[in-house]
């Protein structure tokens, strides 16, 4: 009998002592997994950033008085704003210059910067400040009385357009 007592116990001693050394090795290869992955993680060069993509575009036919300022229609250029807002994207908006005679070519460059400012205004008194939109005068694909907005951003899966 006392034979079977020393078995028993001697049993649950190596089970206890095996159960140790399989928590002692489990420990053992995650401290090696981590400093293997800290290495590999210090080996490769750093990512480079998100570079920003053309999402998208559109053409708005906006009104302008002889002074250069915005008509009272805007609610197009409020869809613009909103959509800087509210999204990390960057907006480029052409502004068209026109020569229509060759002595009314200052008038019209005049014109035309004075639309861009009251343009840089609209944007201003919303908010956006000059890293979220690039005004440019007389861009190649802007055409008379035409506003053309064009979108940048780096993630243009959740993009509105």
């Amino acid at each position: 009998m006392h034979s079977t007592c020393d078995r028993r116990i001697l049993k649950a001693f190596y089970t206890q002592y095996v159960a140790v050394l399989l928590i002692v090795l489990v420990f053992t290869v995650g401290a090696f997994q981590r400093g293997s992955q800290a290495r590999l993680q210090s080996a490769q060069p750093p990512s480079a950033p998100n570079e920003a993509v053309s999402i998208g575009g559109l053409e708005i036919a906006q009104n302008f008085n002889e002074l250069g300022e915005l008509g009272s229609e805007t609610a197009e250029l409020e869809a613009v704003a909103m959509v800087i807002k509210e999204h990390d994207v960057r907006a480029s908006i052409s502004i068209s210059v026109t020569m229509h005679k060759i002595g009314s070519s200052e008038m019209t460059v005049e014109q035309s910067l004075a639309r861009l400012a009251s343009v840089e205004r609209f944007f201003e008194q919303r908010g956006i400040g000059e890293d979220s939109i690039e005004l440019v005068l007389g861009g190649r694909s802007a055409r008379e009385g035409m506003l053309v907005v064009r979108f940048e951003g780096e993630d243009h899966d959740n993009f509105p357009l």
